[in-house]
């Protein structure tokens, strides 16, 4: 099994108040901290998701009664 990795620079990008940079400039990502942002992540995109869905649910009703 391969594990998988940030790349430090990447992250630091988008979030970079889950990278460290230690006194010699190497930088490490803070993964502990990711999970608690993945999570909330997830949360906003499953609302965004069934929102959607219902939209597209009215859409085709309306679809449908424009057919008949």
């Amino acid at each position: 099994r391969e594990d998988m990795w940030f790349i430090a620079q990447e992250v630091e990008q988008v979030l970079p108040e889950l990278v460290h940079t230690d006194g010699q400039g190497m930088k490490s990502v803070q993964y502990g901290n990711i999970v608690p942002l993945l999570v909330e992540w997830y949360k906003h995109e499953k609302v965004r998701a069934d929102e959607l869905e219902e939209r597209i649910r009215a859409l085709e009703l309306k679809l449908e009664k424009l057919a008949d």
